[in-house]
């Protein structure tokens, strides 16, 4: 359990009758969250005692039933962890395919073989000041590749299971999608470079744009590139970081053929279709984890 070593061990009297994994994991539950919360007091920071943390009664099951809940928990914490870093990978994948076609432009030309190193003709480009990029390519702006939209307001809407979306990821589930296409999230407050791909229904808040292709395949390109670009350098607010759609529109970006765009869309959906996989059995997951520590009210 991650959260174990800040248990200070000398502070359970009998290790025969309660294991530390146990109380960590008793420590891990909402509950125990939401009690410390209503125990705390103080006004610039909340305090919760020493003495409340000492008459907070919990139930103690056997040592064997203890052993059993960690090791139940600790198998599906491990599971989840080992699904992130499988997401993790199947991300670099994807980022690193990217920089390998569109960056070092060795993507595969029509014998298979890496376009730049196996003689590709490469024309130098003005806009890049003089760099050489693949024949066929070109620098635009992102107002050609995208419609870059404002989110809406949700205060009518009532729960459902359409996910909406802020600057921080999912808010909540409501029952109307503002869009039913894939499409790139980029924040318009707070965390600018929070950038998301989405390819299910969903809403967007009005604290995000959304945007529409203009071009076929072009949403996951676009999205790598915009994930690459450090916008906390590009505030173009004041107390809160914000994001206009004039600094979006007037990016420069190279636009390469649409065959390219086709190839690395199959390619992406495909990485993409994995990690859906693995957030959806992590999501069950969370859920087995927060019954299993709801189980330890009652067990005896």
């Amino acid at each position: 359990i991650k959260k174990k070593k800040l248990l200070r061990l000398s502070e359970i009297k009998d290790f025969d009758e309660l294991i530390p994994d146990y109380l960590m994991m008793w420590f891990c539950r909402p509950e125990f969250d939401r009690y410390a919360r209503f125990k705390s007091h103080g006004s610039v920071r909340e305090i919760f005692d020493w003495e409340e943390m000492c008459a907070i009664e919990l139930p103690i099951p056997s040592p064997e039933k203890q052993k059993e809940l960690i090791e139940e928990y600790e198998a599906i914490e491990n599971r989840i962890q080992l699904n992130k870093k499988l997401c993790a990978t199947l991300e670099e994948t994807a980022q690193t395919i990217y920089k390998h076609w569109f960056e070092d432009f060795e993507f595969p030309d029509e014998n298979g073989k890496p376009y730049q190193s196996s003689g590709g003709k490469m024309v130098q480009c003005e806009e890049l000041f003089g760099k050489k990029i693949p024949e066929g390519w070109r620098v635009g702006k992102l107002e050609e590749l995208l419609i870059i939209c404002y989110g809406k307001s949700y205060s009518k809407l009532s729960a459902g299971s359409i996910p909406m979306y802020g600057s921080g990821g999912i808010m909540s589930y409501i029952n109307e999608s503002l869009y039913n296409s894939e499409t790139v999230l980029i924040p318009r407050k707070g965390s600018l470079n929070n950038i998301m791909f989405i390819n299910t229904p969903f809403w967007s808040v009005d604290t995000m744009f959304y945007s529409k292709p203009k071009i076929e395949n072009v949403i996951p390109y676009a999205y790598q590139f915009l994930r690459k670009h450090n916008f906390s350098n590009s505030d173009q607010g004041s107390a809160v970081p914000s994001m206009t759609t004039s600094f979006l529109n007037d990016m420069q970006i190279l636009i390469p053929n649409l065959e390219n765009l086709k190839e690395y869309k199959s390619i992406f959906s495909t990485l993409f279709e994995s990690i859906e996989m693995k957030n959806s059995q992590t999501q069950i997951l969370e859920e087995l984890k927060s019954l299993l520590l709801g189980k330890m009210a009652v067990e005896k």
